[in-house]
């Protein structure tokens, strides 16, 4: 099937000629001499021959099959793996390894990992267990659904870099171009969410960040999206969490985030650190949260970047706690700033929660000219990025959570409380997982 999608793909393009060698190897005839591919092991790289250099796109079709478009010029090559390697079962799943100090894990580290790590799938602390090694099994040997890499002059005009050398140069392995913000990979790619909302049943909740009165002239445009999603949540019975930022210049609680923005300022009310009105740090009025989300603890005073870095007096996550007791797994964020709070907050949800996490594009928002930025950097690293539309979409076909598994998910909710859980009982602290709901 692999030759007559070559065939196939010859009929698009009169220039691919398909030779079959003696070797078991299908490839395209290239000018004399053939070339020497020194290397296969990612979605592009070169072939080298004498004569000159191809750019390549890799993209591997199964396990024993790497289907190659060589760009420059045009022209085809479909390699076939040798038959002793076709035999090896899961060849792209097991990989040699290097167990070092500064390489692989152990089997011990890993098993350490695996049983005490929030962020890995299935572990005793880890809210979720999305079963992903099925996943991998089923999808691994796929192509991925990412574009394939883009050239020095494609990528420079999109993100607004020019180019003041294309010519490309190695150092120490690596393939580099020069531009006016200094040295980069010549070949660049795109990465994005591979799941979808839909991919599977979601355990969801809705978090509005630190939209306080206080920021009203600067992201009080976004109340309309973020309303129309609170609502759209809580016609499902839908955990709605709301923070708020409380930093006050003489509350005490400096760190390194004082001493970044520094100590100035503070009369002119121009260092962004703290709140300087009275009811400065009170949600803005249209998306507040209601008293049933108040009495369920469904509130954050924070005083960090990242909501899951604001601790009880035991030093434990209090938005985990609450993600817990609800049997979260995918987390939805709006409010305010994008590249602050929004950010620290996406990366802590999936890098040490193993939550899925979704950004909404036009219910976030900032003050600083890093607005979009920030969102391509979410996009590309940790979160879903979607449209308030989208989001809305997506709720509209979700069932109501019944009455009673939301009142039981409430409760668990409010169960969550300061206390010492050595003393008194994971349990009876709120430490009690809940998948319902």
């Amino acid at each position: 099937s692999a030759l007559e999608e070559c065939k196939w793909r010859q009929t698009r393009n009169p220039k691919v000629r398909l030779v079959q060698a003696p070797t078991g190897r299908a490839h395209t005839a290239l000018p004399t001499p053939p070339p020497r591919i020194s290397y296969l092991g990612s979605r592009r790289r070169r072939v080298r021959s004498r004569h000159r250099v191809y750019r390549v796109d890799i993209v591997f079709v199964r396990p024993n099959l790497a289907n190659v478009s060589v760009t420059r010029p045009t022209l085809l090559l479909l390699l076939l793996s040798p038959p002793s390697h076709a035999a090896a079962k899961d060849d792209w799943l097991h990989l040699p390894q290097t167990v070092a100090p500064t390489g692989d894990y152990t089997a011990a580290e890993r098993e350490r990992l695996r049983a005490s790590d929030p962020g890995v799938d299935g572990s005793p602390t880890s809210i979720v267990d999305s079963h992903f090694v099925r996943d991998l099994l089923a999808n691994g040997a796929k192509p991925a659904p990412f574009a394939p890499a883009m050239e020095p002059e494609e990528w420079s005009e999109a993100v607004g870099v020019k180019l003041t050398d294309a010519k490309v140069r190695t150092i120490h392995g690596a393939d580099i171009v020069a531009t006016e913000a200094g040295l980069q990979p010549a070949l660049q790619t795109e990465y994005f969410a591979a799941w979808e909302l839909e991919d599977r049943p979601r355990r969801i909740c809705l978090l509005t960040m630190d939209m306080t009165e206080d920021y009203r002239p600067y992201v009080g445009y976004l109340n309309d999206n973020i309303a129309a999603l609170q609502s759209s949540f809580r016609s499902k019975g839908l955990p709605v969490f709301t923070s708020n930022w409380i930093r006050r210049p003489d509350d005490g609680l400096y760190g390194a985030l004082d001493r970044f923005y520094g100590s100035a300022g503070v009369r002119s009310r121009e260092n962004p650190t703290y709140i300087y009105l009275e009811n400065g740090t009170l949600p803005m009025k249209e998306i507040a949260p209601t008293g049933e989300e108040i009495a369920a603890g469904l509130t954050i005073k924070s005083s960090h970047l990242s909501k899951f870095a604001d601790v009880d007096s035991h030093g434990r996550s209090t938005f985990l706690l609450k993600l817990r007791a609800l049997g979260v797994d995918t987390l939805v964020i709006v409010g305010a700033w994008s590249e602050d709070c929004v950010a620290a907050t996406a990366f802590d949800a999936v890098d040490k929660y193993n939550l899925d996490t979704v950004v909404v594009e036009d219910a976030i928002g900032t003050a600083t000219p890093t607005h979009f930025p920030a969102i391509e950097v979410m996009r590309a690293a940790v979160a879903k990025v979607v449209s308030t539309a989208q989001l809305v979409a997506y709720m509209d076909k979700l069932p109501p959570l019944a009455p009673e598994v939301r009142s039981q998910a409430l409760l668990r909710a409010a169960a969550v409380r300061d206390c010492d859980p050595a003393a008194a009982g994971s349990a009876r602290c709120g430490e009690g997982g809940g998948e319902g709901g």
